[in-house]
């Protein structure tokens, strides 16, 4: 992505593979490409913004607020991230996190496992 700071505008997109999540746990990450994700049908994850907010410092760390589209499971959500970003010369690192609210969003809840009943 490309920052203009003068205008606060950005451009480019980030887009990732849907299945290449790595909790740790092969029996979730299975779940959540199968399941929730349904990577066969969503291969991708991408998040696309044209402006954000607050200033970026020509060198050292800032914080601004990236506002864009989310595209989940081939739905588009508006999102506002709050990142910050590091500048080390001609180097630039931006960190972000933010919850998926996948049930309002139309996907399953991953944090439930199914539920299977034994019989004697």
């Amino acid at each position: 992505m490309d920052f203009d700071p003068a205008a606060s505008k950005i451009s480019g997109s980030v887009v990732v593979a849907a299945g290449s999540g790595n909790s740790g746990n092969e029996t979730r990450d299975k779940r959540m490409s199968k399941d929730i994700l349904d990577v066969p049908h969503f291969a991708e994850i991408s998040f696309v913004s044209p402006s954000y907010q607050g200033s970026i410092a020509p060198s050292g760390d800032s914080t601004i607020q990236i506002a864009g589209v989310f595209t989940l499971h081939g739905m588009p959500h508006d999102l506002t991230v709050p990142a910050q970003i590091h500048i080390d010369g001609t180097s630039c690192t931006v960190q972000a996190h933010f919850p998926v609210p996948y049930v309002k969003w139309g996907l399953k809840d991953p944090s439930t496992l199914s539920r299977v009943a034994y019989r004697r």
